[in-house]
């Protein structure tokens, strides 16, 4: 069974990703957190196969998560972890390559899933993504 961390603050996203996940061909594990604190303890509680990790910005420019921590708080911990595998979910093309890079240099996979339309079209493919990288991530160890 693979477990997948959801780090995802708005409620109607991460129902959509949530079953995106469950309609995949695969038994999976599913914890749901909706701040920055919430992910860290999940890490620090259990292992996970794949984290989901939102790291979009509101309207405004402030980090969404920002009053509980933050994606890049998440993106530190599975660094000092050494994994596992994460896929970033966002429309912020330059902050999300900025994680993702940062998970590489230490030897993470990650991948990108860009929002550029509505994520009820898109979590199909954030749920495909998430599954291979964890999937490749066994492999090589």
């Amino acid at each position: 069974m693979k477990h997948v961390l959801i780090v995802e603050d708005h409620v109607e996203r991460a129902a959509l990703l949530r079953e995106a996940l469950l309609r995949m061909s695969t038994p999976l594990d599913l914890t749901q957190t909706t701040t920055a604190r919430q992910a860290v303890a999940a890490l620090v509680d259990r292992p996970f196969g794949v984290v989901l990790l939102d790291f979009d910005f509101d309207l405004d420019g402030t980090l969404a998560l920002l009053d509980t921590g933050s994606g890049a708080d998440v993106a530190a911990e599975i660094v000092r972890r050494g994994g596992p595998p994460v896929v970033v979910h966002s429309r912020n093309f330059m902050q999300a390559q900025a994680v993702v890079a940062l998970l590489l240099r230490h030897d993470i996979a990650a991948a990108w899933v860009p929002l550029a339309g509505r994520l009820a079209v898109q979590a199909p493919a954030v749920a495909a993504t998430a599954l291979a990288l964890c999937d490749h991530a066994k492999k090589r160890s």
